[in-house]
C-alpha cells in the first residue's frame, strides 16, 4: 500500500485516479467508514461505506441513464477547517458511472454566531468545495448543489429577516457557484417551516439569477404533517392536508410568489 497522499485546494490530482482506484465496499459496521477516514486523500484507493450507496460503482453493468446521488458534509460554524476532497472525489466517481451527483456542503445554524459570521464561513466552505470540484474535473453542468442558507445562529439575539438572508445567501452563491450549474436546492437546516419558505421566496423573487432555485426540505416540509398525524389513524386526512399546504407554500416560494397571508389559509 502506498503512503497517504494529501491535497491542498490548489493541487490537481492524477487525471486517471478513478480508473486506477481500488474500490472497497462493505456493509454497515464492517469497518469501511474507518478505512475511508484512514485512507482519505490517497488517489490509489477509493473507499466508501455502504450507507453512501456506491455499491453500483463496483459493478460493470452500470446503466447508461442518469440518476441523482448525494454526498453530504457538514461544517460547524466554529470550525474553520475547509471541506476535504471527499465531495469532489465522490462527484467525479458518480459522473464516471453516469450518475448525477448531489453534493451537500452545509454550515450548521447551531450556536449564537451572527449572520455576518455565517456568511463568511459559508463562502469559505463553498470556495473550497468548488476548488476541489474543479481539481477533480467534475462537470458543473451535471452537478446539483444542495446547501444551507446564510442565516443567524439559533442562539443569536438578532435574527436576520428574509430580505437580509436572501441578500447574503445570493451574494455568496454568485461569488462561488459556476453559472453553468443547472440549479441549486436548499436544505432547511433546522429553520422553522415558515422561515425556510420565506427565505426561499425572497431569493427566488430576485431577477437575473444564473441558476434556478428550489427546495429539498425534510423537517420544514414534514413537521406540520407529522405534528398533525401523531400516529393516529383518525388524523391521516388532516395530516395529508397539512402536507399539501406546506408543499404548496414552498412551490409558490420557488417562484417568488409566497406571501405571509397565505399561511393563514387552513392547512
Amino acid at each position: 500500500m502506498q503512503n497517504q497522499v494529501s491535497h491542498s485546494v490548489t493541487e490537481r490530482p492524477n487525471a486517471n485516479w478513478f480508473e486506477n482506484a481500488v474500490l472497497v465496499y462493505g456493509p454497515r459496521k464492517a469497518g469501511t467508514t474507518l478505512l475511508h477516514n484512514l485512507l482519505d486523500g490517497n488517489d490509489d484507493l477509493f473507499v466508501y461505506p455502504d450507507e453512501l450507496k456506491l455499491k453500483r460503482l463496483a459493478r460493470k453493468d452500470v446503466a447508461t441513464g442518469t440518476e441523482p446521488e448525494r454526498y453530504r458534509e457538514r461544517s460547524r460554524i466554529f470550525q474553520s477547517k475547509l471541506p476535504r476532497f471527499d465531495q469532489a472525489r465522490y462527484a467525479a466517481a458518480c459522473q464516471a458511472a453516469s450518475i448525477v451527483p448531489m453534493i451537500e456542503p452545509e454550515v450548521l445554524l447551531d450556536g449564537d454566531h451572527s449572520i455576518e459570521r455565517c456568511e463568511e464561513v459559508t463562502e469559505a466552505t463553498l470556495r473550497a468545495t468548488y476548488a476541489a470540484v474543479a481539481a477533480y474535473n467534475v462537470f458543473p453542468e451535471f452537478l446539483i448543489l444542495k446547501t444551507s442558507m446564510v442565516v443567524s445562529g439559533k442562539g443569536n439575539a438578532r435574527q436576520a429577516g428574509p430580505d437580509e438572508v436572501a441578500e447574503r445567501t445570493l451574494r455568496v452563491l454568485k461569488r462561488t457557484v459556476p453559472a453553468a450549474q443547472p440549479g441549486i436546492v436548499f436544505l432547511s437546516g433546522g429553520q422553522s417551516d415558515e422561515s425556510a419558505t420565506a427565505h426561499l421566496s425572497a431569493m427566488a423573487a430576485t431577477k437575473g439569477l444564473p441558476w434556478p432555485l428550489t427546495f429539498s426540505y425534510s423537517r420544514a416540509l414534514q413537521n406540520p404533517a407529522l405534528n398533525t398525524w401523531r400516529g393516529q389513524a383518525g388524523n391521516v386526512a388532516a395530516a395529508q392536508k397539512a402536507f399539501h399546504h406546506r408543499a404548496h407554500m414552498n412551490s409558490l416560494a420557488c417562484q417568488g410568489k409566497w406571501r405571509p397571508e397565505l399561511e393563514r389559509q387552513a392547512a
